[in-house]
C-alpha cells in the first residue's frame, strides 16, 4: 500500500514539473474585431490584430477610436477592450 501511494505521489510531482512552462503561458485569441486593433508583441512592432489573433502575456493591445475587439482567453476568461484604450495582457 506505502509503495502505490510513494508511485503515485512521484507521478504528480512528475506531472506537475513537467508542464512548467503550460502554466507559466497565458495566452488567448481574439474572437471579435472591430475597426482598427493593433497588437504589440514584447519588443516587436505594431500588427493589425485579426480574428484568431494569438495573444499572449506581455503583448499590448490597442484600439483607434470606433474600435474593440473581444478577447477569449485559454482559462475561459473573456476581455472586452473598448474604443480608444490600450492594455498590456
Amino acid at each position: 500500500m506505502r509503495s502505490h501511494m510513494l508511485m503515485g505521489a512521484a507521478i504528480l510531482a512528475v506531472g506537475l514539473i513537467s508542464h512548467p512552462a503550460q502554466a507559466a503561458t497565458n495566452c488567448g485569441k481574439a474572437e471579435v474585431v472591430k475597426g482598427d486593433v493593433k497588437i504589440k508583441r514584447d519588443g516587436g512592432a505594431d500588427e493589425t490584430l485579426q480574428v484568431g489573433g494569438k495573444v499572449c502575456q506581455g503583448d499590448q493591445v490597442t484600439t483607434a477610436k470606433e474600435s474593440r475587439v473581444k478577447l477569449v482567453m485559454d482559462d475561459g476568461n473573456v476581455v472586452n477592450i473598448n474604443p480608444a484604450s490600450a492594455i498590456k495582457i
